[in-house]
């Protein structure tokens, strides 16, 4: 399991699956305008921080996915 913090300080625990973050709920209205720091932890507690990301969203089969893109890739 991961822990995806927002700037916020929000917290979301999440499956992953390649790049995808699966979590149990998604609220997307979440991530408006709080996503200048990511900090990501696995459950082996490394940890890695992201900035000024973008988000998508996917429906892979009954599961809501969030991915995490850099806003200069784009």
């Amino acid at each position: 399991m991961y822990k995806v913090e927002l700037a916020d300080g929000t917290i979301i625990d999440a499956k992953l699956n390649g790049n995808n973050f699966i979590p149990e709920v998604l609220d997307k209205h979440l991530f408006e305008d709080n996503l200048e720091e990511i900090i990501i932890t696995d459950d082996s507690g490394e940890v890695e921080t992201l900035y000024n990301q973008k988000v998508q969203f996917a429906k892979v089969g009954d599961k809501e996915t969030f991915i995490f893109l850099s806003k200069k890739d784009t």
